[in-house]
């Protein structure tokens, strides 16, 4: 797996019967129609941008369905913040060999223009976060497609739920070794931008079914990654998402990598019985 950071922030989508990021969902018991939407989770504030029809259908749907619910209270932020650092005392500089880490300190002071007290900092954190923070430095100012959903969610009064709890999404994360995590860190590095840029040109075309394969042809010396934060989050999201589909009309937004292949959210939700047919906008 080489581009771990923008892989991680990305979760993507494309224009075609097979490829586009606005789905409906009908059939199989449904009252209303609800609606999948594939995001990307951070994108430059420049190039952030919800097209009517996509806020047409959150506003004529009854509830928001995330992966996550994102309003933490205090106990699960510093659960948080305690699960993305390293062991007491460790940094990463425990986990480099010295040429390691004089790579990685050179090129996030000297090319990313960190100052040493902030790159020490992020040292603290594990390899799968670090790499996320890096490439997080690099965009500058950014805006989530999450946020965005929710704060209009909230402004109408709708429910919004949440397919996984923090703690499941952490275990995902702490269910990679260090090591792999380090490995893919340094895989990536000094690309991050160019492989972030990669995949938003097909998110922007909406090419759900190129990006799905440049995953797996990126995850193949991984493929545990795949697996654990694909498919098997797929896998349990559908009984969640047919229950909150049976009981409201629903506006589904989930990372777009989510939505392809044979064991992505469409083709699962076509196997339980329901029809999913691609929304033009």
């Amino acid at each position: 797996m080489k581009k771990i950071g923008a892989f991680l922030l990305l979760l993507i989508s494309a224009f075609s019967a097979k490829a586009q990021l606005l789905w409906e969902v009908s059939g199989n018991g449904l009252n209303k129609p609800s609606y999948l939407y594939g995001t990307i989770h951070m994108v430059k504030n420049q190039d952030f941008k919800v097209s009517p029809e996509i806020n047409e259908k959150l506003a004529s749907s009854e509830q928001l369905i995330m992966e996550m619910d994102m309003d933490f209270g205090m106990a699960e932020m510093m659960e948080m913040a305690k699960r993305m650092m390293l062991p007491k005392g460790k940094t990463m500089e425990d986990y480099c060999t010295p040429s390691e880490y004089a790579r990685l300190k050179k090129y996030c002071m000297d090319t990313v223009g960190m100052k040493e007290s902030k790159f020490l900092g992020y040292c603290k954190m594990t390899p799968f976060f670090f790499s996320s923070i890096l490439l997080k430095e690099q965009l500058g100012d950014v805006e989530a497609y999450e946020e965005y959903f929710k704060s209009k969610a909230k402004k109408s009064k709708k429910s919004i739920v949440g397919l996984e709890t923090l703690e499941e999404q952490l275990n995902t994360v702490d269910a990679m070794s260090i090591e792999d995590q380090k490995n893919m860190l340094f895989e990536a590095l000094g690309t991050e931008l160019v492989e972030f840029d990669k995949m938003y040109a097909l998110y922007e075309t909406q090419n759900i079914d190129s990006l799905y394969s440049y995953i797996q042809e990126e995850s193949k010396s991984t493929p545990d990654f795949e697996r654990d934060f694909l498919v098997k989050r797929n896998l349990k999201w559908i009984p969640l998402l047919k229950g909150n589909m049976m009981m409201k009309s629903s506006f589904i937004a989930v990372g777009a990598a989510h939505l392809a292949g044979e064991q992505g959210v469409i083709s699962l939700l076509r196997k339980e019985g329901f029809t999913v047919l691609p929304v033009k906008y």
